[in-house]
């Protein structure tokens, strides 16, 4: 039994070995078949430096067993050699520098370094303006426009390359200019001018036009303006209303400023009280309504403009509306009658009209409404006898004693 097995493990042994030789002399056959492959170069015949071309049918012959590599500027590309191969769009056709390598059972066997130039500006071009309006304030401010030239590939095309950009001026000027690019743009700045308006810009080149672009140039700063009011007679009736318009509102070079503007009325009456009114600028001038004061004497009304322009301010005599009335008091039920209250005409003055009560010259105060000419205030609880009464209307005031 013993040699039995001995024998078994002897033919084992045999056969391991015979496997062994048998690997060695493939592997020894294959390294004799790499050594004697040789490599021929497939990468030069394609031009070094070429412009963007997307109908260019740069070939790259068969390799077999062999791959090519783009190190294209935005990343990396793989092409199997075992065919011919043709190069993509995508490296004929974007401009900047590609690296191409040829490997061959992981060893590079191939490099070669190719730059694809863009061509001229091609098609729409592409313009910007910032910013979109600017004051018209004699060249303090100004404007920009940019231009982003590009080929049909939309490569951004050579420094140095010249662009045209028009412009008409709110004054009727024409201007061309000619910068050129640089990391890829054009720019032109835009001062303003002094007149107000729209500028109309317009770039091109042999192969290419923008759309117009429009800056808008608006007034400056109010620069003066003045009040006036219509009003020929102004009455203490407390209840009609009167008109107060600026002049033109216009900035230092005559323009008149934008509509929106806000401005402040402010009138100071006759006891230097102030009252402030709001309005807006519409077609170059504001306007405000004031209701009559209801009290007679003189009231100053000037406007301010944010606080760093101040109109002119004008005085308006306020006559009284009443030119007379009777009082009388009724110790009966304790009231006093008001009227008939007579306007300068003779004239029964407006129902409605507010008559003002003050007692003993002091802040108690009491209101009542004309009908009809009168009016009857009951005093019950609200005074006493020898207290005296203070009747004000229409800037007209007696006095009357309770007895």
């Amino acid at each position: 039994m013993l040699k039995n097995a001995y024998i078994r493990v002897s033919g084992l042994a045999l056969v391991i070995l015979l496997l062994v030789f048998a690997v060695f002399k493939y592997l020894r056959n294959k390294e004799t078949v790499l050594e004697s492959f040789k490599f021929e170069p497939v990468l030069n015949q394609i031009p070094a430096r070429f412009k963007a071309n997307d109908k260019l049918a740069i070939e790259i012959k068969a390799s077999k067993g062999c791959i090519l590599k783009a190190n294209v500027i935005w990343g990396t590309l793989v092409f199997s050699l075992d065919s011919a191969l043709v190069l993509p769009n995508s490296i004929v056709s974007e401009a900047g520098i590609h690296k191409l390598s040829i490997w061959c059972n992981s060893v590079k066997k191939e490099e070669k370094r190719i730059e694809v130039l863009p061509n001229e500006s091609y098609g729409i071009l592409s313009s910007y303006i910032g910013s979109k309006s600017i004051p018209a304030d004699g060249g303090i401010h100004w404007s920009m426009l940019t231009v982003l030239p590009v080929d049909k590939y939309h490569n951004i095309i050579d420094d140095g390359s010249k662009i045209t950009i028009k412009s008409t001026r709110p004054n009727g000027s024409y201007l061309e200019a000619e910068p050129i690019t640089k990391n890829g743009i054009a720019y032109l700045k835009i001062k303003s001018q002094q007149n107000i308006g729209k500028t109309f810009l317009a770039s091109s080149t042999e192969l290419s036009d923008s759309k117009e672009k429009e800056l808008l140039e608006l007034p400056n700063i109010p620069n003066s303006f003045s009040l006036f009011t219509n009003t020929k007679l102004l009455v203490a009736d407390g209840r009609q209303y009167f008109k107060v318009t600026t002049s033109d509102i216009l900035d230092k070079f005559g323009n008149r400023v934008s509509d929106g503007v806000l401005l402040r009325f402010i009138v100071v009456d006759q006891d230097g009280l102030q009252s402030i009114y709001r309005s807006f600028v519409m077609d170059g001038k504001a306007s405000v309504n004031l209701k009559n004061p209801a009290k007679k004497g003189n009231i100053k009304i000037y406007a301010v403009v944010d606080n760093v322009l101040k109109s002119e301010s004008i005085s308006l005599n306020v006559q009284p509306y009443v030119s007379d009335f009777k009082l009388s008091f009724i110790a009966k039920n304790f009231a006093l009658n008001i009227g008939p209250v007579l306007a300068k005409m003779g004239q029964y003055v407006s129902d409605g009209t507010e008559v003002k009560i003050y007692k003993n010259k002091k802040n108690n105060e009491y209101t009542t409404f004309l009908k009809d000419g009168v009016a009857t205030f009951d005093l019950f609880k609200k005074s006493e006898i020898g207290d005296t009464l203070t009747v004000e209307i229409g800037g007209v005031s007696k006095e009357i004693i309770v007895l």
